[in-house]
């Protein structure tokens, strides 16, 4: 740790706690995330928690967070160096949003595709997310939203692509994990459709039940109200994506792919200056 200087918890939460830190050669200010590793008893589990850190460092792109590097500590913390995000979350934005009552169309745009492109990344590197939400989505200086906290994703290594872990924030949970069932890439999807539903109209589309098991069932129903496709309130393409990303049966949602083919989507990331060819 000597080559940080901490200055300030900036974040804290079931994994662990994120500090503000200073590197002492370059003079760049950096994410430190100190997790817990003590229940990492035997080798295997310390080198499977090695090997996801690997994965991190080789993930680049735009709209990702940067991981630049990590260890494990004296005293059995998983230290991971992080890319600062200084603009917050997604989260935050949204509560802004809903005290201000309003949220700016082109805002809702840029969020949507940044995201979407940052998850088509992870995707076509064989990787789920597993968490994807709105605090999950962290903000940069100028407003970029970049995709982070990826300690609960992990790499789809065969062609069926499944996970039977639950994992995750419950509202955002796909009717596939909430039963327990199989899943794949598509659960992230469902989270996107989530987010770009939060986005469009400040609620969830799943928050209007009382009980965590009357949120589960909404859920495995897909059980929401379905938002104006005229055109006339929203953008036509925005809604029925939200409501495609929302379908109960997995195949039938849009892979990632799918969403940034359409031509009107490409036309408006071209407007907002988001440049999206896989490489970057």
């Amino acid at each position: 740790m000597k080559a940080y200087v901490i200055e300030n918890e900036i974040g804290r939460g079931g994994f662990g706690v994120v500090s503000k830190a200073q590197h002492v050669m370059s003079g760049d200010y950096v994410a430190l995330k100190r997790i817990d590793a003590t229940h990492l008893t035997s080798v295997t589990e310390i080198q499977a928690s090695i090997n996801e850190v690997k994965l991190l460092r080789s993930l680049s792109h735009q709209f990702i967070v940067c991981c630049r590097d990590a260890w494990l500590d004296a005293s059995h913390a998983l230290v991971v160096v992080m890319e600062l995000c200084e603009g917050g979350s997604l989260s935050d934005e949204f509560r802004r949003a809903k005290e201000s009552g309003k949220i700016r169309l082109e805002r809702v745009w840029t969020v949507f595709i940044q995201v979407t492109s940052g998850l088509h990344y992870l995707h076509q590197q064989r990787l789920l997310h597993r968490d994807l939400k709105p605090a999950n989505c962290l903000l940069t200086s100028a407003g970029d939203v970049k995709i982070g906290d990826f300690g609960l994703a992990m790499a789809m290594q065969s062609r069926v692509m499944i996970r039977t872990y639950r994992a995750g924030t419950l509202l955002y949970w796909s009717p596939e994990v909430i039963s327990k069932r199989p899943y794949n890439e598509k659960a992230d999807i469902w989270a996107l459709g989530c987010i770009l539903y939060e986005c469009m109209t400040l609620r969830h589309p799943f928050s209007r039940a009382n009980t965590v098991d009357q949120v589960m069932e909404k859920i495995s129903s897909a059980d929401y109200q379905l938002l104006d496709d005229s055109g006339k309130v929203l953008p036509q393409v925005l809604v029925q994506t939200c409501h495609a990303c929302l379908q109960i049966t997995p195949s039938s949602r849009p892979s990632t792919n799918f969403i940034l083919a359409n031509k009107i989507i490409q036309y408006r990331a071209s407007g907002l200056g988001i440049w999206l060819d896989d490489s970057k």
